[in-house]
């Protein structure tokens, strides 16, 4: 049956065959203000996943525990989560602290009820003056009872190197299932890439095929890092990564990689239990040993060579000077001019308690060659022993004796 049905709606519309069993009228449109209630119901959802795009995926998980915490404790203790009181904000981080959680686990839980607060009219509770205070003095009391902030042990050079001379030692066992010769490698080239370009876990894995160049010039590699925790609306930025650990790269590539695939498709928490477990290895205490861990090695690194602060953040790409001297403060202490004076110090101690038993020899020495021949006179010269006696304690610091 031939059809002929109408697109459009009026006098003018036009007129197209169909053959079939479609209707002879397309369906009516939907009323206005229906459409203008789906067109702003969409725009509301494009809003709300552009604010949401705005944090970090780490720092939307971390809002979530933040917020699902004070939300239980508000319908247990009969408070409004939403809008919250600041007296109820201080008893519920008052209930954290005695339950044992941190100062950086209560800023990040009230950061969280912050976020959340951030779009409703009038002062945000979160920023209460009384909140602050509270806040202020638990850091206080936790720094008084001796509390630090966790922080990564750094795998440095010459970790990375103890880690590739196990690396080498295990691959140079026969009969090596080739399963564990892929992981051996990928988890030398992970703690070789992480510490050349001082690389946060997330940068890591997020590296793909194509994001890997050579420098022809200076034989060593490159990589590109699309986007980071600093840099989210990722304007990129390009590490240098040293001959070795491009090499290490060259080893784990499957013959049959594309650009787009990913150079370690594995998880944070696998990442982060790998790298734990190739220290322990390879010998190296891995209690501090965390994804972090290369990273700050590199920054210690970096110091050790000279490096001012300026130059790590920017190498490292830090935006918080603080960081960065947290990172190498025991570093930083081991070349103040204070430790190359003890340093000095110690030298000198260390020379005079070699000298002491030779100069007691050479004293019995001279004191014998006097009993045995005795001088006559002030203009006689003393005997050799003696006077290597006087050089030995000039050496050990003392004054030496004024001539006359």
């Amino acid at each position: 049956m031939h059809i002929r049905y109408s697109i459009g709606y009026g006098p003018t519309s036009r007129q197209l065959p169909h053959h079939g069993s479609a209707p002879e009228h397309p369906p009516p449109p939907p009323p206005q203000g229906q459409a203008l209630a789906w067109r702003a119901e969409a725009v509301e959802r494009l809003i709300a996943r552009g604010k949401a795009a705005a944090l970090a995926p780490n720092t939307r998980k971390a809002y979530r525990t933040g917020w699902k915490s004070w939300a239980t404790w508000a319908a247990d203790n009969g408070a409004a989560a939403l809008p919250a009181a600041p007296g109820d904000l201080q008893r519920w981080l008052t209930h954290l602290w005695q339950d044992g959680k941190k100062p950086t686990t209560l800023r990040t839980y009230l950061a969280a009820v912050a976020h959340h607060h951030r779009d409703r009219p009038g002062d945000n509770p979160a920023k209460h003056p009384d909140v602050v205070q509270l806040m202020s003095g638990i850091a206080r009391q936790a720094a008084d009872d001796g509390y630090e902030p966790d922080q990564a042990e750094p795998l440095r050079w010459l970790h990375v190197q103890l880690i590739a001379q196990h690396t080498a030692q295990q691959l140079a066992q026969p009969h090596l299932p080739p399963q564990a010769k892929r992981r051996l490698l990928a988890d030398l080239a992970m703690i070789a890439v992480g510490h050349d370009a001082a690389l946060r876990s997330s940068e890591l894995l997020a590296l793909r095929w194509a994001d890997v160049s050579r420098s022809d010039e200076t034989k060593t590699g490159r990589v590109l890092i699309r986007r980071s925790k600093t840099d989210q609306t990722g304007q990129g930025a390009v590490c240098p990564i040293s001959a070795h650990a491009l090499q290490a790269l060259k080893r784990i590539r499957p013959p049959n990689a594309q650009p787009h695939h990913r150079i370690f498709p594995i998880s944070a928490s696998t990442h982060r239990r790998r790298i734990k477990a190739a220290a322990q290895n390879a010998g190296i205490d891995p209690a501090g040993i965390t994804t972090h861990s290369p990273r700050i090695g590199m920054a210690q690194d970096l110091a050790a060579a000279g490096a001012d602060i300026a130059a790590i953040m920017v190498a490292g790409r830090w935006t918080q000077p603080a960081t960065v001297a947290r990172y190498i403060r025991n570093l930083t202490a081991d070349h103040t001019i204070t430790a190359q004076y003890l340093q000095t110090q110690d030298r000198s101690l260390d020379k005079a308690t070699a000298l002491r038993p030779l100069a007691e020899v050479l004293s019995g020495l001279a004191a014998m060659a006097t009993r045995l021949h005795p001088t006559a006179g002030n203009t006689a010269r003393k005997p050799l022993s003696a006077r290597l006696a006087k050089k030995v304690k000039v050496g050990m610091g003392a004054a030496p004796e004024a001539r006359g």
